[in-house]
């Protein structure tokens, strides 16, 4: 549900009114909302999308310019952006797609670094846990009184671990897409999550009036 549907609708309306037509129909993903003055604006959850329509079979994608870099992550699926629905419906009057851009380049914040175990001093038997998780990738339960550092020794739990796997990568990105979150931020990292001690159970396992992720999926 959303207003991703509003390109595709557009475009499906001028079809069938016989004003428009276009061998690429049946091929291209097109996605966004479509402003009164028929610009493009961004939407949620555009990788998902993109990895769906690849299982189906399409061959491309049109996107809203500004979530050209999260759909540049779907591996096999060139992603166009677009900034108007007349330029859309430029692409999809010629015979075949331009090669697509390229993506932008990301901000040029730096990352911050991830937590390093080798900041905790003592807490020998909890480091060890750490690293036995870690290497096994075992569950771990961290039992204390509080201020006792199991915040501290969770937060660098990520920090030992390997690197995401490339199929690893996309779907942690396509997770944080359809939850609304920046999906760009979550390649190449593993994700920590800490959610509050009252978080409902909505929160914690996804649902809602408007189904999301929940803290355990992300």
């Amino acid at each position: 549900g959303g207003s991703s549907f509003d390109l595709a609708t557009a475009v499906s309306l001028l079809a069938a009114d016989g004003g428009f037509a276009s061998p690429l129909l049946g091929s291209v993903l097109l996605v966004g909302e479509v402003a009164l003055d028929g610009a493009l604006r961004p939407v949620a959850g555009v990788l998902p999308m993109l990895l769906l329509a690849r299982r189906h079979g399409l061959s491309a994608a049109l996107v809203p310019a500004a979530n050209h870099r999260e759909a540049s992550l779907a591996p096999g699926l060139p992603a166009h952006p677009v900034a108007s629905l007349p330029e859309a419906l430029s692409l999809l009057l010629s015979e075949r797609l331009p090669a697509p851009k390229a993506p932008p380049a990301p901000p040029g914040d730096p990352v911050a670094p991830e937590a390093d175990l080798a900041d905790v001093r003592g807490q020998a038997l909890a480091r060890r846990a750490l690293e036995i998780a870690a290497a096994g990738g075992h569950n771990l339960l961290l039992v204390g009184p509080p201020g006792s550092g199991k915040t501290m020794l969770a937060r660098r739990l990520p920090g030992i671990l390997p690197p995401p796997s490339e199929d690893e990568a996309v779907e942690t990105a396509a997770i944080h897409s359809a939850a609304g979150l920046p999906a760009e931020e979550a390649i190449g990292r593993r994700p920590y999550r800490s959610p509050h001690h009252a978080a409902s159970e909505v929160a914690l396992v996804g649902g809602g009036q408007r189904p999301r992720p929940g803290e355990v999926s992300l």
